[in-house]
């Protein structure tokens, strides 16, 4: 359009006409998928799925149908017609009738042209399984002083999908004792509690015995395993030491030594000389962790052998 005046400039408008056509329905339906996750037992669970008219028309709503095993209808509130902008709710139920794996579909008919819209169902169900686990499984208190005390904890963890039931915690060995637990009489899935062992040996020998936890875990019983050996309190002053002569002479401590050939083990006092008349028993000898050689006789040499000397230990095998 052009307007001219007299001493005026020329002004020009273009004017852009557009035709947006007829008025479009259009259906939209939110989530696009639906999982009801894992039911345990006999749950059950109910999942709302939105409508909305997103068109530019009115939106009328036909058949609302739900699909596949375990699913149903549980109500909605869609009227006949639905105005642009506006939405409704349909819910959807899952009852699972056993274990397993289920799937299934929401559909909604329209005038939308792409009817019916779909919605994925899925879910699965499970047995109600309570179970445990106690961590470490095996509890090795090593070497304790006897009428000495040594204490250890154990974590119990709720392992499985329900609640784990405690009915009791306890030992088999009455040198294993449960001194105390930080565990409540339910323990949901995925929680967990300690729980302290004490070892009290009261003689000299090895030990072994169950922590052991009673619940409505599917296994009934769980247990942990304990270990813990009982020795003599170390005389003070005494060490393990070795000589390259038999009568014992000029010793050296074993401990952390390189040695070769032959050589005398024994025991010693602080002044390094052979320990004939010390307050003990007996000297067990270990190697590599292995019990080798026990000695019962002063100066509880290695091999044995006399007050004078003693007999000689091959290092070579």
């Amino acid at each position: 359009m052009d307007v001219v005046g007299e001493g005026t400039t020329n002004l020009v408008a273009d004017f852009l006409i557009q035709n947006s056509g007829p008025p479009v329905p259009l259906a939209s339906l939110s989530p696009g998928s639906v999982d009801f996750g894992e039911l345990i037992g006999s749950e059950t669970a109910v999942e709302t799925v939105t409508l909305s008219s997103s068109g530019s028309a009115p939106l009328s709503v036909g058949a609302i149908n739900v699909t596949g095993a375990g699913f149903s209808l549980d109500g909605q509130n869609c009227p006949s017609s639905l105005a642009p902008g506006a939405s409704c709710s349909i819910d959807i139920e899952f009852d699972p009738s056993g274990v397993g794996p289920y799937t299934g579909s929401l559909s909604v008919e329209s005038n939308d042209a792409s009817s019916p819209d779909v919605v994925p169902l899925s879910g699965s169900a499970a047995d109600p399984t309570p179970d445990a686990a106690l961590s470490p499984s095996l509890v090795d208190f090593g070497d304790v002083v006897v009428g000495e005390s040594a204490v250890a904890q154990v974590t119990l963890s709720s392992v499985g999908n329900v609640a784990l039931d405690i009915t009791d915690i306890d030992t088999d060995t009455p040198e294993f004792v449960v001194t105390g637990d930080s565990c409540p009489t339910s323990l949901v899935p995925g929680a967990s509690c300690s729980i302290n062992v004490e070892f009290t040996p009261t003689d000299l020998d090895s030990y072994s015995g169950l922590l052991q936890l009673y619940s409505n875990s599917f296994a009934g019983i769980e247990s942990a395993s304990l270990a813990g050996n009982g020795i003599e309190a170390p005389e003070e002053g005494l060490r393990i030491a070795y000589s390259v002569t038999s009568n014992r002479a000029a010793p050296s401590d074993l401990d952390g030594a390189a040695v070769t050939d032959t050589i005398y083990v024994f025991v010693t006092d602080e002044t390094g000389a052979p320990a004939p008349g010390v307050s003990i028993s007996q000297v067990r000898y270990s190697t590599n962790g292995t019990q080798t050689q026990t000695e019962n006789i002063a100066p509880y040499d290695y091999e044995g052998g006399s007050t004078a000397n003693a007999n000689p230990f091959d290092t070579t095998g």
